[in-house]
C-alpha cells in the first residue's frame, strides 16, 4: 500500500485544511441531564502498535498458520525500526515507515476493499487520524486535509461525554464482568470534494487494538452500587468519583469505518427541521429545507418549491414569504389561474399524480407556464400533489436548469419526503387561515363568501406588512361598477299592531290588578288599596282615549314600582291572601314582569314569518350562488329586507354576462311570489294574525359600493350613487300619487322603477309568471307620489296567486329556464 500523500489521486483543493463537524451527537434526555465538569477527554491515553504486535505473534504461533512468514517480514522490519514498538508520542515519525505500517496493518486494510470502504485509523479517543484508506481520501480527503471537529461546544461536551461513557463501559466489562450497553451513533456532516455539499456519515469505532490497564487498586463495589452507576449514567462526576480517571491507561490505536447514511438522514433531519418548528414553516427552516433537500438528492442546483391550496383550490400566489414565495414558476410575469390550470401544474392538482419532466425543452407544444419556466432558466422539473388524511392541501416543486437532475428513479426519495411536506403545508395552512380569518374579523366582520376573497387578498397584504415591519391600516374594500337588487318583506301595520298589543296587555293587566284589589280590600283593609285602585281605573280611561308614548311609560313604571310590590309583599306576608294571589304571579314572574299574552302572540307570530322568509331566502341561494356569485345580505327587523349585488368586480377568474343580471331580476320577483304564497299558508299557524306586503326596486345603473370599516357593511361609495340609497329608505311608505293609497299592499308585489326600460323587462317576466301560475289579473301601472328628494318614480303592483303552491318540479323548471333566459 502507498503512501497516502504520494497517491495521484489528490486535487489541489484537497490541501487546504478541511474542517469536518460531528453535527448531531444525539442529545441525552432532558429528564437526565448530563452531570459532568471536565471539558476535554480526562483519562490518560498512550499512542502505540505493541497490541497489534502482539497479535500477530500470537497469531504466528498457532498450529498452521500462514502468518508465519508475514510475522517474520514484520519482525525484521520492526528490528530496523524500534520506535514502532513503544508509545508514539510524535505522529510524524510514521511518515518514514509507511511500508513497516501498511505490513502491519494489511490484514483491517484488505486491498480488496480499498476502493469500496472508508476507513481510517486514528489515536484512541481522539479524531486524529494517522491512516485512511483510499476510498476515504477519494471521497473525504487525506489525513492530512482536514480535522473532524464539533460545531459547537455544546457537540464538543457531548462527544466527551459519549467517550466517557464507552469508557466505563470497557471498564465495567473489563473488570467487574457487569454489560452496560452503550449503542451511541456519532453523525458527521462531510462535504462532497466535487459537489460542495453535505454528506452524512455514521462513524463506527472499532476497539480491538486499544487495553485498559489499571494504575491503582480497583475499588471493591457490590451489585447495589454497581447498579446505581448504571441508573446515573448521565452523572459523569458520579463515575469519576469511584473511578478516577487517572487510575486507568488506554493504550492502543482505533479502527474506524465510516457508513454513508446520506439519504437516512437528509431525510431524517427533513423532518426532524418540519416537527421541530410544529410545521410551521419559516424563512430559515425554508433554507434548511432546501440545503437538506440537496443533500438527500446529492444535486447542488436543485431548488424546492412549496405551495399550498386556498379554499377554492387555487395555489396560493400572495404572502411574501419564502417558503410561500419559493415556486419558480411564481417569478413568471401575469401567471394567471386559468394558465396555471392548462399547464402541467393543473395536471398534477387534478389528477393527483406525479410528474417528471427531464427537459422542459423537448416538449412538444409547450404550454404558456411551461415555456415561462424555461425563460426563467429551469429545465427540469418534478412536481408532486401533497395529500394530508386523504385530502389534497398543496403541491412540492423541485426544480433544476440542469436536464436530466431529476428523472423517474428520483421517484423513491421524492416519495420518501412528500408526507412530511404534506405535514407541514396542512399545518402552515390551518394557522394561515385562523390568521386570515382573525384578521377579516378584527378589521372588518363575517362576509359573504362570494367576495371572501377579496377580503382575503387585503388580509395576507396586512399580514406581508405585518412580516416586514411596516405601518398596518385596514385597506379599503370597494367594488366598482356593480348592479344592485333590493327587496322588502314588510308586516303590514307592524307598528300599530305592536302598540295595540302591548295596550291590550296593560289594559288586562289593570284590570286584573283591580279585581285583586277588591278581594285583598275585603281581607286586609288598607286606604293605600283604594289609592292604587283609583289611579288604575284613571289610567284605564285615559289609554281607552288613545294611548300615548308618555302615556305607556309612566302606567308600566307605575304597575312594575308600586302595584306589583304590593302583590308580592301581600304573597309573602299574608298566607290567607295566597290564593288569590298565586295565578296573578305565576303570570307575572312572580310579580316582576307586566302580562304579555298579546304581545307574546305578535312577537311569535312576526319571528315564525321572519324565519321563513329568510329560510326561504337562504335556500335559495344556495340554488343561485352556483348560477353566478354574488354578493347577498338580509336584515331582519319588522319583516325581512335584503340586497344583492353582482358584477364583474365582485368575482375573480369568472366572465360576468347581463344574462346572470336578468336570470337573478326574474327569480327575485319568482322568490317574491313563493314567499307571499308561504306566508298565505302560514296564516292558520300564527297566534295573532298578520299580513306582509312587498316591494322590489330596479335600478339599471351600475353602482360603486364600499365596506364601511365603522358600520361593517357594504354602502354605495360616491355622491352619485347616494340617491339609490335614499330611494330604498323612503320607498316603504310610498303612495299612488294623487292618493293616500300605499303603493305595496298584502297579497301583491310592488315593483318599483324609473325607466321605461326596467318597465319593458319586467313585462316580460310578467307575461311568463302569468302563464306559470305565479300571478292572477293584469298588472296595475301607478304613479307614485313624489318623495323627498326623489321624483318621476313608477311601479307595477302584481297580484299573486295564493293557492296555487309551488312544488319542487316547478322551483326545478324554474331554475332551468332562469339558467336559460336569452336576451
Amino acid at each position: 500500500m502507498q503512501p497516502l500523500g504520494d497517491r495521484s489521486v489528490q486535487s489541489s483543493h484537497m490541501m487546504k485544511k478541511r474542517t469536518i463537524t460531528n453535527k448531531d451527537l444525539y442529545t441525552v434526555s432532558t429528564a437526565e441531564r448530563i452531570i459532568m465538569s471536565v471539558d476535554r477527554f480526562p483519562f490518560p491515553t498512550e499512542f502505540t502498535f505493541k497490541h497489534v504486535i502482539e497479535h500477530w505473534r500470537t497469531r504466528a504461533i498457532q498450529e498452521g498458520s500462514v502468518s508465519k512468514a508475514q510475522l517474520e517480514a514484520l519482525e525484521e522490519r520492526l528490528a530496523k525500526a524500534p520506535e514502532l514498538t513503544g508509545s508514539i508520542d510524535d505522529i510524524s515519525i510514521l511518515d518514514a515507515h509507511q511500508d513497516t505500517l501498511e505490513l502491519m496493518i494489511a490484514p483491517f486494510f484488505p486491498i480488496h476493499s480499498w476502493n469500496t470502504e472508508l476507513k481510517a485509523l486514528g489515536k484512541a479517543f481522539t479524531e486524529e487520524f494517522f491512516y485512511t484508506s483510499p476510498r476515504f481520501e477519494q471521497v473525504i480527503g487525506d489525513k492530512a486535509t482536514f480535522v473532524l471537529k464539533e460545531e459547537s461546544e455544546e457537540k464538543k461536551n457531548l462527544t466527551v461525554f459519549w467517550r466517557l461513557l464507552y469508557s466505563y463501559r470497557a471498564i465495567l466489562g473489563r473488570y467487574y464482568q457487569r454489560s452496560m450497553v452503550v449503542d451511541q451513533p456519532m453523525i458527521y456532516t462531510i462535504p462532497h470534494l466535487r459537489t460542495g455539499l453535505d454528506c452524512y456519515y455514521k462513524l463506527n469505532t472499532h476497539p480491538t487494538f486499544i487495553q485498559i490497564e489499571n494504575l491503582r487498586p480497583l475499588p471493591e463495589l457490590d451489585d447495589e452500587t454497581l447498579d446505581y452507576l448504571v441508573d446515573n449514567f448521565h452523572n459523569m462526576d458520579l463515575w469519576m468519583e469511584y473511578f478516577p480517571p487517572e487510575h486507568f491507561l488506554f493504550s492502543g490505536f482505533s479502527i474506524h469505518s465510516f457508513v454513508d447514511v446520506t439519504v437516512e438522514e437528509a431525510a431524517a433531519r427533513l423532518e426532524h427541521i418540519l416537527l421541530s418548528h410544529h410545521g410551521s414553516i419559516t424563512d430559515e427552516s425554508f433554507d434548511q429545507l432546501q440545503r437538506e433537500l440537496r443533500i438527500l438528492f446529492r444535486l447542488p442546483d436543485i431548488r424546492l418549491g412549496l405551495a399550498s391550496l386556498q379554499r377554492n383550490g387555487a395555489l396560493n400566489f400572495h404572502s411574501t414569504k419564502k417558503s410561500w414565495n419559493s415556486l419558480k414558476i411564481r417569478e413568471a410575469p401575469e401567471m394567471t389561474r386559468e394558465a396555471i390550470e392548462g399547464s402541467i401544474y393543473g395536471k398534477v392538482l387534478r389528477e393527483g399524480q406525479n410528474i417528471i419532466i427531464e427537459d422542459i425543452a423537448n416538449r412538444k407544444d409547450p404550454s404558456p407556464v411551461e415555456s415561462q419556466l424555461l425563460a426563467l432558466g429551469v429545465r427540469n422539473v418534478s412536481l408532486s400533489p401533497l395529500y394530508y388524511q386523504d385530502q389534497l392541501v398543496g403541491l412540492l416543486e423541485i426544480s433544476s436548469k440542469n436536464p436530466g437532475d431529476l428523472h423517474p428513479l428520483s421517484s423513491h426519495k421524492i416519495r420518501q419526503v412528500t408526507q412530511f411536506f404534506a405535514w407541514a403545508v396542512h399545518e402552515n395552512r390551518e394557522r394561515f387561515e385562523s390568521r386570515i380569518q382573525r384578521l377579516i374579523k378584527e378589521n372588518y366582520t363575517a362576509i359573504h363568501p362570494t367576495v371572501e376573497w377579496r377580503f382575503r387578498e387585503a388580509a395576507i397584504r396586512s399580514l406581508n406588512q405585518q412580516q416586514l415591519g411596516e405601518p398596518v391600516e385596514p385597506e379599503p374594500i370597494f367594488f366598482e361598477e356593480v348592479f344592485p337588487l333590493y327587496g322588502a318583506a314588510d308586516i303590514r301595520g307592524s307598528s300599530n299592531r305592536r302598540n295595540e298589543s302591548i295596550r291590550d296587555d296593560l289594559m288586562e293587566h289593570m284590570n286584573l290588578a283591580r279585581e285583586l284589589l277588591d278581594q285583598v280590600n275585603r281581607h286586609l283593609p288598607l286606604s293605600i288599596v283604594g289609592e292604587l285602585d283609583f289611579t288604575l281605573k284613571k289610567k284605564i280611561e285615559a289609554i281607552r282615549k288613545g294611548m300615548s308614548p308618555g302615556d305607556e311609560s309612566s302606567t308600566i313604571e307605575f304597575i312594575l314600582n308600586e302595584v306589583n310590590p304590593l302583590f308580592r309583599h301581600l304573597q309573602q306576608t299574608q298566607p290567607a291572601l295566597r290564593p288569590i294571589l298565586d295565578t296573578f304571579m305565576q303570570r307575572t314572574q312572580s310579580g316582576t314582569q307586566l302580562l304579555y299574552q298579546k304581545r307574546k302572540a305578535y312577537e311569535s307570530s312576526l319571528r315564525l314569518i321572519n324565519e321563513t322568509i329568510a329560510g326561504h331566502l337562504l335556500k335559495e341561494q344556495q340554488q343561485l350562488q352556483q348560477v353566478f356569485p354574488h354578493y347577498f345580505e338580509k336584515y331582519q327587523t319588522d319583516g325581512v329586507e335584503y340586497n344583492m349585488y353582482i358584477g364583474a368586480s365582485l368575482v375573480k377568474d369568472r366572465e360576468f354576462a347581463g344574462v346572470y343580471l336578468r336570470n337573478l331580476r326574474l327569480h327575485q320577483l319568482i322568490s317574491a311570489c313563493e314567499i307571499a304564497r308561504k306566508i298565505a299558508g302560514l296564516q292558520p299557524k300564527l297566534e295573532e294574525p298578520l299580513a306582509i306586503t312587498q316591494l322590489i326596486l330596479v335600478h339599471s345603473s351600475p353602482i360603486n359600493i364600499r365596506f364601511r370599516q365603522e358600520e361593517k357593511q357594504f354602502d354605495v361609495d360616491g355622491a352619485y350613487n347616494v340617491r339609490y340609497e335614499i330611494l330604498k329608505k323612503r320607498i316603504d311608505k310610498a303612495v299612488v300619487k294623487g292618493t293616500e293609497e300605499r303603493v305595496t299592499q298584502p297579497g301583491h308585489i310592488a315593483v318599483i322603477y324609473t325607466m321605461d326600460k326596467e318597465r319593458d323587462e319586467y313585462a316580460r317576466y310578467i307575461e311568463y309568471l302569468q302563464a306559470k301560475g305565479f300571478l292572477r289579473n293584469e298588472p296595475e301601472h301607478l304613479l307614485v307620489e313624489d318623495l323627498q328628494g326623489v321624483q318621476g318614480l313608477k311601479a307595477i303592483r302584481l297580484e299573486v296567486e295564493l293557492q296555487k303552491a309551488s312544488s319542487p318540479e316547478a322551483a326545478a323548471e324554474r331554475m332551468e329556464l332562469a339558467r336559460k333566459l336569452g336576451d
